[in-house]
């Protein structure tokens, strides 16, 4: 309660105390003047006592408050230090394995390389939980805040993201190496929720970069000149490890979601790169089911190379595909869907409406036969859901919900959201 509060309630009790000295005995002739004064006077003590009491049980729900939060933070803090030790423990099995293997083939270059990434990713997470021990500290003082390099607001991030319209690939390259380098890695998030009843149901995974003077690299930006480096593979680990921190808390608050997660078709290229996502997924159970592995941007008949010779263990690892971007509604196939194990297709709102337009589909002759209807009912024989993105206001929701549509994604449900 704020000072000026605490004035008001005083003057309104010593008020009532004065307006009842002075009316009683109008209102009664047995009552005298100093009686009056006597009973104005308990009516302000009375006031003031029951304001004290009130006062001072909204101090102790704040404390309470603020003491369970601390224990709460503290939990979490504790649980993920031990994923961190288990994690670290399970990395150091792997390099000593690795480099006895590496010893006998001779290999040792090509396991440094791979070494460096594992240790970066590591020194991620422990800098993640690091972070948020630092975060319970009391802030820094002016000066240190100031020279302090700035994290965006987690509201205003769209404006912080680079221009790199104009940029040479070489130059930006050189942002995106430094920021894997110094471990500017964030995990941004956007919600997925269900139409028309907009429950959150999963949520979108981002990696986005930060620059050395706070900008954000978002993945459209960085993908274009890092999918062909170890840079890329890198930013691809370190958005896996945070993924599963993140389905770790959520499933311990009970509360586990499906996650999107984009990883380069570069990386899902690498043999080498997909054996340890198996082998990380199938070591960690509270991951099945609940990461959902995306692919974007990549023609079916690509998609279904890279993917076909892994579709077996990610099925039996609990990982879930969708396909982002993969072309028009006459591109699917249902071989294909059904051959990979797709369980989510991703199209934006102005891709889908822009077809259902060209074919003539409108709200009213939608549920005639058409490539629309055609697309659901493949959809339904694969067991797959329809995800459209890009659904940035009202109206845009009002005419996609003359189709059956099963999630929708956008600004207007939620911005990406820093972790």
């Amino acid at each position: 309660m704020t000072l000026n509060e605490h004035v008001r309630w005083i003057a309104a009790y010593v008020l009532g105390g004065a307006g009842l000295a002075i009316l009683a005995p109008f209102l009664s002739v047995a009552v005298t003047p100093p009686v009056g004064v006597a009973l104005g006077g308990l009516v302000v003590l009375g006031g003031a006592l029951v304001h004290d009491i009130s006062a001072r049980n909204r101090r102790e729900r704040r404390i309470d408050d603020f003491l369970d939060r601390v224990e709460l933070d503290q939990t979490a803090i504790r649980s993920e230090m031990d994923d961190v030790r288990r994690d670290a423990r399970s990395l150091a099995r792997d390099c000593i394995r690795k480099l006895e293997e590496a010893s006998a083939a001779g290999a040792m270059e090509a396991l440094r390389a791979e070494t460096r990434g594992e240790i970066r990713t590591l020194q991620a997470m422990v800098d993640r939980v690091l972070a948020r021990v630092e975060r319970q500290q009391p802030p820094p003082p002016d000066d240190a805040s100031k020279a302090a390099p700035k994290r965006p607001s987690r509201q205003l991030w769209r404006s912080r993201i680079i221009e790199a319209e104009g940029m040479a690939d070489d130059d930006l390259l050189d942002l995106v190496r430094d920021a894997v380098r110094c471990d500017r890695i964030d995990l941004a998030l956007q919600p997925v929720v269900s139409l028309p009843q907009r429950k959150l149901r999963h949520y979108q995974a981002f990696a986005h970069l930060r620059t050395g003077d706070g900008a954000i690299i978002t993945p459209e930006q960085f993908r274009r000149v890092a999918d062909g480096e170890e840079t890329g593979r890198q930013i691809d680990n370190v958005l896996l490890f945070r993924v599963a921190q993140l389905i770790r808390e959520t499933v311990r608050r009970q509360r586990a979601v499906g996650v999107f997660t984009g990883l380069s078709p570069r990386s899902l290229s690498d043999g080498a790169f997909v054996d340890e996502m198996l082998d990380f997924v199938t070591a960690n159970s509270e991951l099945a089911g609940s990461i959902v592995l995306t692919l974007s941007d990549c023609p079916l008949t690509s998609t279904q190379r890279i993917l076909e010779p892994y579709g077996a263990r990610f099925h039996d690892a609990g990982i879930r595909l969708a396909l982002e971007n993969f072309g028009g509604l006459s591109d699917l196939d249902e071989g294909v869907l059904t051959g990979l194990g797709v369980r989510f297709l991703k199209m934006s709102a102005h891709r889908l409406l822009a077809d259902a337009e060209n074919e003539g589909i409108t709200p009213d002759s939608q549920h005639g036969a058409g490539p629309f209807d055609d697309m659901r009912a493949m959809l339904d024989r694969v067991a797959a859901d329809l995800v459209v993105h890009d659904i940035d206001d009202e109206q845009t929701v009002i005419k996609l919900l003359d189709y059956p549509i099963d999630f929708g994604q956008g600004v207007l449900f939620g911005e990406p959201r820093l972790r």
